[in-house]
């Protein structure tokens, strides 16, 4: 397939190719964002604006007559934002997709990005509960309180 550029709509200095690359009329570089989705930062304007590679592929190149609001990799790879991997669905189609493929929107426990313990730790704290002190168990696990009151109050870490 040969590369063919458009520009984007709501940035006009930047370009996105229909295999899923995006320049400034030279070079956009590429970071992942928390959930694992390839993002550029643009500047438009002398103002910094991120953009997800794979949504700028899907507005360039797909027609959306629907006004569908979200953009699924068929193939599951989030980075594989190539042209013929995306394709505009509903968010419940994208979601029922994702949990066919056994991926999650939001990891859980763990697999979060900004998870301090792991699942023996949270038992332990569980185990704790009314032998000490939110702020004692915050302190020996090097969380905060409010980490300890909602593992406590299971509203995380409920498939522990």
């Amino acid at each position: 397939m040969e590369e063919e550029w458009r520009q984007l709509r709501k940035c006009p200095d930047y370009e996105v190719s229909n295999l899923g690359r995006i320049r400034r009329i030279t070079y956009a570089a590429y970071q992942l964002n928390r959930v694992g989705y390839p993002r550029a930062n643009l500047f438009i304007e002398g103002r910094r604006t991120t953009v997800l590679v794979h949504r700028a592929v899907a507005e360039a190149f797909i027609p959306n007559p629907e006004n569908l609001p979200q953009v699924d990799h068929k193939d599951g790879n989030r980075a594989n934002y190539s042209l013929e991997n995306l394709e505009w669905v509903t968010s419940s189609e994208n979601c029922l997709r994702a949990s066919k493929r056994n991926q999650s929107w939001h990891p859980t426990g763990e697999q979060h990005w900004k998870s301090k313990l792991n699942a023996d730790e949270v038992r332990e704290i569980r185990s704790l509960k009314g032998n000490s002190s939110h702020k004692e168990i915050a302190k020996k696990f090097g969380v905060s309180k409010s980490t300890i009151r909602h593992i406590l109050h299971g509203r995380t870490w409920t498939e522990v």
